[in-house]
């Protein structure tokens, strides 16, 4: 709420400077006006106006504000209006703005006259008018009218409380504070130097004029604030910038952030900038946002600041981009670009070290430090002597810095260094980041936060502020308490459980590595005498494994020790290896969970694969998977040394080599899982190209392709689908040897004897097309132009595999046409080369639509596939402006294929780009075939739409046709190409143009001579020459929108028009018929994108008209009736979609109607159930319907429920009596049509009794569907009762047995789930009883179990559903153990199946049902399905109840610390990866405050990577307190 403003508060406000401020509420409010944001160009004493002129419509706009403290002073106006008319001579519109008024003229008051305004006015008027410019007046009242309603100008111009002016000064203060506090550069000889850092502004620039956000990631120290400094810096001018550290928000005030006087808060920032164009906020350090208890606030401040239009740029910890995002997410589902701030490279480092001639490191431990920028910048500033070694430079480092060397005296330095000791100690022992004040020295830590080395969290408690201050003070804590015993059993002991201790001691360890102290020795040597406990044996292993100096030392000196007892301490080094020497690299994004992409690091790495390379046939005998698991993760090492890489590749062939050698012996053998050996051959195939490509040669030689052939797996797999960008280095290096393999692998080179279609089957398309059944449905669905490895070889070798793919495609079409598939018989059609000789092409429009893939029949998706890339590739050039080499591709195309799936692409390029291929163009349009087949295809683009489910897991492809299918030349054919083209020739002048003028026209008198009436295209080919003739078309000069153009219409003789005519009403009926089925459906399922932009929706009556005149039609001749299949059921269809959703737009006479026709329908069942198109489903709903609105045809409606409540039939899927319980439940029949159920129910039951051709189980099916839900009348439930137990007796029969039946078993378990659930509760626990006692006998088989869970979720009955599980116990849960396995148990634990891929969330899991969970993992804990199944459990329903879940798992892992996952290992660390992510990304803060919630977190992690999770290794080594 806002006063009314007056010039008092105005003159008071600015009492100084009432001018500067007046102009600058004039130039707001002009801008307000005009909607002109930041865009209005201004500077001082512009000349007439006091800002450039704006074009708004016609006019040419400027303004000039005046303000006086007494009266208007008439001359300034007319001199500034004259300027602004020298100045701008196109203006045509001045405004005036000024404070006052003028007053009316008293002469003429006097005198009557009309006219009272003064004469001052009226000479600017008349001025105004002589110079030819319309003139507005803004007076002071005007003014204050139009600020009154704008509350932004109020508050800075008029509201004394507001001090909102000078905001944009404030803001850049602020901004200009923080970003000083930001060191950019470091000192060398006393001179400040920076790095350039242009390319990651000019990204960060880009994100954000895209209107995206920002992320830079980098670990601490490589200078990602800095990046944002510069970034400021360079745009300040032109953007509003917030720039804070997200530290700033531990208050939960947001009116703090912009200082504490509390002037201006986030609302009145907001207001102001409301306009502006271009607004970034620098959120630094965004990572501490994850420590905030409370992130209320802040989410509150993202999500108000991004609905302003304000874009993020914020710097984060690659270990915190989870956690971020997802905090983002829940603000205000934002997004970011991820911009990785790398290292210094060699090539910087070098270039640095020469221009500024800065000595070399000689260490290269050192050396590779100093890829850090923190690390750089100390080592420059650092008076460092040649041949210091990383350890002493460090020391130099924390005695300058911590200690403060050169500015404390000597007690002080040791105060300094003993107070960060403590604090070390404190989280060392604590396990918590945040160490309390007491006890501290806090003068000496008031100092040290001077100094940036210690900071406070806003808690009164501090933390070390940099990580690498950190590390180096745990490492001084960890050598003081090493000196005190120097023991090494009793040190290791003494804090075994402490992961905190455990971690500085790694970094301790690889400091005396670093070093080469004489302790090293004894550890190593008390370890391979298993006198180290394990968890510190595995980080004594870790320090070795990444050192960069000593682990080739290692080698070579316990080289023995390592090949002892099979190899028993190399392949614990190996698991060491994989597991704990990975780092996060970045973050993917899998089924909707972020998970992080880890890579090797270390030297390790290369000399394990050299080691293990020496030793290779001893280690791989029983080690096989470690052997697997090495050379898996090793591929993804980036920096690896090329001899190691190409050691891995050798032995990652030597699996297959012994296998090839074994199947020419005629020995029978397998691989166990051979993806994973055969993946790994091809991640290092650019080290071993040619031992592949004597594989390959092999192979071609002897025709090897079966499934018992030498080195199948290997040559089967790179011709198996693309296998993504796994075969690229041997499409590049190897691309002859692939597309021969290929060849061999997907031709049938002995086609035989000519088949007809009737030899051949369904799915027997590609026998029809020569190909090999190896290419079927299962290898190459969906089809994608990245489904093969076509278009990659088309990169790297493009006129061969071009040549392989005419080749491929003469051989299939030449097979297609011979054996006449379904009678799709093929055409020759006759055409030219590029040089005029005549030839021949093979094909029909089945043929021709291959690389769209709408051809209609079985094509092989492989062929579809093929043209794909092939099309793609060509399209792909000509972006690339490639016009020559697509030229002469689409030329080899012409010349040397004889297929019209070919060239049809020639016809697609040729549309897409028809100036740059006239001559291609011309050889299409000599056949009157092209254009027939070309407009086929066009009509048929809506059928190339991909379907959503075929492409999961498949988003690359999925969008690559998505893509595709939106080009414009889709909408495109040869016909319209060539009209345009003779309109185009026609109104150029160019000479080259009027001669291919002429070329077309004769094409044209060519083409009318090849009309034949005779022809069964006749009457098509002469549509299409009416249509591509310019010369012959009537033209009218029409206007579209306000501009002329000329409107070409075909002639078309008498024939035609009527053929016309009648072929449009034919094509439309189908596709009414086809648009009724499709609203229909679409409203039933309630699927929008069905029916919401139908004509039916807008005018649902159309619908009916339509059901009229199709029933009419039906009982007349059904000859007549023109119909596709399914059409017979739409009056009854449509008839039931208006009754149900709009009846109230049916009068009596139409509602009559669909009754008639409903039940008419219904009561035909032959008629219903002849179809899968049938209506049944959607008709038999609206039967509550009838009984509510029409009670006379009750008798009629129970006829039809008992009809088909005994009817043993399904329709789509569902079985007659299980639609008859769906109705009954959801039009809630006992609540509504009791009488008529129970007398349904009865009658039903009579029925029953005397129908001899039933088994008991059928007719308590039968009779407990019809029943449905158990909120029905006693004697109904009685003979519920008498149903239920019944079918219980299906449960009786085991899983194995020949009387099983599961189809049955599962569509029983909805009528008996849907009823227990509803029924009385002694009822229900009864009937629970009764199927309980059989599920032993089918303990694989969950049926029920899902059925129960599936309508526990439909009906919010979750009380009711923990009452029956809690029954259901003992009968799964036995004493001596599990009763149930597999599926069963999974879904008892709440896991089913069928939610795999399910959203979190959906099942509702309140805090006492947790003790169901906690029950079975006291008892049954240290079974791999029941811990796998409760954390799949807790990470999707039970994240609100984090502390509960965290302690039960807990409970489990400390209570079976040794338990085996077997089999299981895989699937249950990768859920406890997700589910300890999911509690850090949003409380890791308050699990750093909580000691016993650290003590389980470390258990839970311990327990990962006992069993192998690279996840839990790092974050125990570098994550759970950073």
């Amino acid at each position: 709420m806002i006063k009314y403003p007056s010039w008092d508060s105005f003159a008071c406000k600015y009492p100084n400077s009432k001018e500067e401020t007046f102009e600058a509420l004039c130039r707001f409010l002009f801008k307000e006006r005009f909607h002109l944001g930041d865009s209005l160009p201004y500077f001082k004493n512009h000349p007439g106006n006091e800002t450039d002129v704006v074009k708004v419509g016609d006019e040419v706009i400027g303004f000039q504000s005046k303000f006086f403290d007494h009266g208007i002073n008439f001359d300034k106006i007319l001199d500034s209006m004259r300027q602004a008319r020298v100045n701008h001579p196109d203006q045509t519109k001045y405004i005036i703005y000024t404070n006052n008024e003028f007053g009316c003229s008293y002469a003429k008051k006097d005198t009557g006259s009309k006219d009272l305004k003064p004469k001052g006015q009226k000479r600017i008027e008349q001025e105004a008018q002589n110079l030819n410019l319309s003139l507005e007046w803004m007076f002071g009242d005007n003014i204050l009218d139009v600020v009154s309603k704008n509350e932004l100008a109020y508050h800075i111009f008029f509201d004394l409380d507001s001090d909102l002016l000078h905001l944009p000064e404030y803001l850049d203060k602020l901004n200009e504070l923080y970003s000083k506090s930001i060191h950019d550069s470091f000192r060398i000889r006393g001179k400040a130097y920076t790095l350039d850092r242009t390319d990651f502004v000019r990204k960060i620039a880009e994100s954000v004029r895209e209107g995206k956000n920002c992320m830079l990631v980098g670990e601490s120290g490589v200078g990602k604030s800095v990046i944002t400094k510069k970034y400021f810096l360079e745009y300040k001018s032109n953007t509003v910038f917030l720039y804070l550290n997200a530290a700033q928000f531990e208050s939960n005030d947001l009116s703090t952030l912009f200082g504490y006087d509390r002037r201006y808060d986030i609302e009145s920032i907001l207001s102001y900038f409301k306009s502006a164009p271009k607004k970034v906020i620098i959120l630094d350090s965004v990572e501490k946002i994850v420590n905030i208890h409370n992130k209320i606030a802040f989410k509150q401040f993202v999500f108000e600041l991004s609905e302003s239009g304000w874009r993020f740029v914020c710097t984060v910890k690659p270990s915190f981009v989870k956690a971020v995002c997802n905090i983002f997410d829940e603000a205000n589902d934002i997004a970011f670009n991820t911009l990785n701030v790398p290292l210094l490279t060699d090539t910087e480092l070098a270039n640095f070290f020469d221009k500024y001639k800065i000595i070399k490191p000689q260490q290269n431990h050192l050396y590779e430090r100093l890829r850090n920028l923190f690390y750089f910048a100390r080592y420059v500033e650092t008076a460092v002597e040649n041949g210091t070694t990383l350890s002493q430079f460090e020391q130099l480092v924390w005695d300058a810095k911590v200690r403060g060397l050169n500015h404390e005296s000597s007690a002080n330095q040791e105060k300094r260094e003993e107070c960060i000791l403590e604090i070390a100690n404190r989280q060392l022992k604590t396990g918590r980041f945040i160490v309390e004040k007491s006890e501290l020295d806090l003068d000496v830590v008031c100092k040290l936060m001077q100094d940036d080395i210690v900071m406070s969290d806003g808690y009164n408690g501090y933390y070390v502020a940099h990580d690498i201050y950190q590390d180096w003070a745990s490492v001084k804590v960890i050598d003081r308490l090493w000196n005190k015993s120097r023991e090494v059993k009793l040190f290791c002991l003494e804090f075994l459980d402490n992961v905190m201790y455990r971690n500085a001691f790694g970094q301790w360890f690889s400091q005396q590595l670093e070093i080469e102290s004489d302790e090293i020795d004894d550890f190593i040597q008390m370890l391979f005498n298993s006198e180290i406990p394990n968890k510190y044996a595995d980080v004594i292993l870790v320090s070795i494994l990444t050192s960069q100096e000593y682990v080739k030392r290692f080698f070579f000196k316990y080289s023995t020790y390592l090949t002892q007892e099979n190899y028993k301490w190399l392949s614990k080094l190996v698991r060491v290896l994989v597991v704990s020497c990975q780092r996060i690299h970045s973050y993917a994004s899998l089924n909707g969970t972020q998970s992080p992409f880890l890579v090797p690091y270390g030297a390790g790495w290369d000399a394990t694969i050299d080691f293990v390379y020496e030793h290779y046939e001893s280690f791989y005998q029983g080690n096989g998977n470690k052997l697997l698991n090495l050379l898996s993760s090793y591929a993804l090492k980036e920096d690896a040394n090329v001899d190691s890489r190409r050691k891995a590749g050798l032995m990652s062939l030597r699996p297959h080599e012994r296998f090839a050698k074994m199947r020419q012996n005629q020995q029978t053998s397998f691989f166990n899982n051979p993806d994973s050996y055969i993946q790994l051959v091809y991640c290092f195939s650019d080290s071993i190209i040619e031992e592949l490509k004597a594989i390959y040669r092999k192979t071609l030689d002897n025709n090897w392709f079966s499934h018992l052939s030498p080195y199948y797996e290997l040559t089967e797999y790179a011709v198996r689908k693309t296998n993504g960008g796994i075969l690229t280095p041997i499409c590049k290096y190897a691309p002859g040897e692939l597309c021969e393999l290929l060849e061999m692998y997907w031709v049938e080179n002995n086609v035989g004897k000519t088949r007809r279609s009737r030899e051949f089957g369904a799915f027997d398309s590609e026998k029809a097309w020569g190909l090999r059944e190896y290419v079927g449905l299962a290898h190459y669905f969906p089809a994608s132009a990245y489904q093969t490895s076509i278009y990659s070889l088309l990169v790297f070798n493009t006129e061969e595999t071009l040549k392989f793919i005419i080749r491929l495609m003469n051989h299939c079409t030449k097979c297609y046409s011979k054996n006449g598939f379904y009678h799709d018989e093929c055409d020759e059609i006759h055409t030219i080369k590029m040089d005029g000789t005549p030839k021949v092409v093979m094909g029909n429009s089945t043929v021709w639509n291959l690389y769209r893939g709408t051809s209609g029949m079985a094509t092989p998706y492989l062929l579809q596939s093929i043209h794909m890339a092939l099309e793609k590739f060509l399209l792909d050039l000509m972006e690339a402006k490639q016009e020559t080499w697509v030229k002469k591709y689409l030329d080899m195309i012409i010349d040397e294929s004889n297929t019209l799936s070919l060239y049809a692409i020639v016809a697609s390029i040729v549309v897409a780009y028809p100036n740059s291929f006239f001559e291609e163009g011309l050889v299409l349009f000599s056949n009157l075939g092209f254009f027939r087949l070309d407009q086929l295809r066009k009509t048929s683009e809506l059928a190339a739409a991909p379907l959503d489910f075929a492409y999961n897991g498949n988003p690359d492809m999925y969008e690559e046709r998505k893509k595709s299918n939106l080009l414009p030349h889709r909408k495109v054919d040869l016909q319209d190409v060539m009209l345009r083209l003779q309109f185009q020739f026609d109104e150029s002048k160019d000479e080259n143009d009027k001669k291919n003028l002429a070329k077309i026209f004769s094409v044209i008198d060519s083409l009318k001579m090849q009309l034949n009436e005779d022809n069964e295209d006749y009457v098509t080919d002469s549509f299409i020459l009416s249509r591509i003739d310019y010369r012959s078309m009537d033209r009218k000069e029409v206007v579209v929108g306000g501009v002329k153009g000329i409107q070409f219409t075909p002639k078309l003789s008498e024939m035609q028009q009527q053929l016309s005519k009648e072929a449009l009403e034919q094509s439309v009926k189908p596709m009414k018929r086809s648009m009724l089925r499709m609203w229909a459906i679409g409203r039933e399922r309630g699927e929008k994108k069905y029916y919401e932009n139908t004509e039916y929706e807008k005018q649902p009556l159309l619908a009916l008209s339509l059901a009229k005149e199709i029933n009419e039609q039906l009982k007349g001749n059904p000859d007549d009736f023109y119909y596709l299949p399914g059409d017979e059921f739409l009056p009854s269809l449509a008839c039931a979609t208006l009754m149900r959703d709009f009846p109230k737009m049916l009068d009596s006479k139409d509602f009559q109607f669909c009754i008639d026709v409903i039940l008419a329908s219904l009561g035909n069942k032959v008629f219903m159930l002849s179809s899968s198109m049938t209506s049944l489903i959607t008709a038999f709903d609206t039967l509550g319907i009838i009984l509510s609105n029409s009670p006379q045809y009750k008798e009629r409606v129970r006829k039809i429920f008992l009809l088909y409540s005994s009817l043993n039939a399904t329709v789509l899927g569902v079985r007659c009596c299980d639609m008859v319980a769906c109705v009954v439940d959801c039009r809630n029949f006992w609540e509504h049509h009791c009488d008529f159920m129970q007398e349904y129910i009865h009658e039903l039951s009579l029925v029953l009794k005397e129908n001899t051709h039933l088994t008991d189980i059928e007719k308590g099916e039968i009779m407990l569907a019809a029943i449905s839900v158990g909120k029905c009348p006693e004697d109904v439930n009685a003979i519920a009762m008498l149903a239920v137990g019944k079918m219980a007796q299906l449960w009786n029969v085991a899983p194995n047995s020949y009387n099983y039946n599961f189809s049955k078993r599962a569509q029983d378990s909805k009528i008996l789930s849907r009823y227990i659930l509803s029924a009385p509760d002694n009822i229900t626990e009864w009937c629970t009883k009764e199927i309980g006692q059989y599920l032993s006998n089918c303990a694989n088989e969950s049926s029920f179990l899902d059925s129960l869970i599936i309508e526990t979720i439909s009906k919010k009955s979750y009380t009711r559903f923990w009452s029956i599980w809690n029954v259901l116990y003992p009968y799964i849960i036995g004493k001596e153990g599990l009763y149930i396995y597999g599926e069963a148990l999974n879904s008892y634990l709440l896991n089913p199946s069928f939610c795999q891929r399910w959203e979190k969330g959906w099942f509702k899991i309140d805090s006492g049902n947790l003790l169901f969970f906690s029950k079975i993992a006291s008892s049954y804990g240290n079974n791999a399905i029941v811990i796998y199944n409760i954390v799949s459990v807790f990470v999707k329903n039970a994240r609100e109840h984090w502390k509960k879940t965290l302690k039960i798992v807990g409970s489990i892992v400390m209570k079976f610390p040794s338990m085996k996952l077997k089999d299981k290992e895989t699937f249950t660390i990768d859920a406890m990866e997700v589910y300890v992510r999911d509690i850090l990304a949003s409380n890791r803060l308050e699990v750093k405050r909580d000691a016993h919630l650290v003590s389980v977190m470390m258990s839970v992690l311990d327990f990962m990577k006992s069993h192998n999770s690279k996840y839990a290794s790092n974050l125990l080594t570098n994550g759970l307190l950073s």
